[in-house]
């Protein structure tokens, strides 16, 4: 059901509310040696729900072309 509902109106909302789930959890679970994974592991969720985002926005243009 969230695929459907995103594409409407949420991929400009979506970028800016994943990485923050992110990070709250990642300094619980790593400890005082995984501090230098935390960064790169936001980096990564951070590209991968931008790349998402810019792969709604393809798919909803091809969808208004036709």
């Amino acid at each position: 059901g969230t695929p459907t509902a995103t594409p409407t109106g949420t991929p400009t909302g979506t970028p800016t509310g994943f990485p923050t789930p992110s990070r709250t959890k990642l300094p619980v679970t790593g400890g005082s040696g995984d501090s230098a994974l935390i960064p790169v592991l936001t980096g990564l969720g951070t590209i991968s729900v931008a790349a998402g985002a810019a792969l709604l926005l393809a798919y909803r243009r091809r969808a208004s072309e036709s």
